[in-house]
């Protein structure tokens, strides 16, 4: 599926137009995602499998952590598609960035105009 497929296909399930509240959900769907990896790195009950080596997920979490960064995928839409931006401009744009930064050998460190 392209992006902008999927971003016209989000958008259907969107309840409301409020570009606050999905950037809170965004945020919120981050934290969850970020929580499911704090359960693999402590080992909880059905997390414990995860090898740090080689990024093995327990069947659990990968189905856990799927369903979040879906979840953050869906934000992202929504707040794109409510800006008139396209995900698949979006994602270019992105490539065409880190392509650059890897060019001058800028990909470690911070800032955005590295």
């Amino acid at each position: 599926m392209k992006l902008n497929e999927y971003q016209k296909e989000a958008r259907l399930f969107a309840v409301n137009d409020d570009l606050l509240h999905f950037t809170f959900g965004l945020l919120e769907e981050a934290g969850e995602a970020a929580g499911v990896l704090k359960r693999v790195y402590r080992g909880d009950d059905g997390y414990e499998d995860f090898n740090w080596s080689d990024y093995g997920l327990s069947e659990e979490a990968e189905k856990k952590l799927a369903a979040e960064l879906g979840d953050i995928l869906w934000h992202i839409a929504v707040i794109a598609d409510n800006l008139g931006l396209s995900l698949d401009a979006i994602a270019e744009y992105n490539l065409s960035k880190l392509q650059s930064r890897k060019q001058r050998d800028m990909i470690k460190g911070s800032g955005d105009n590295r």
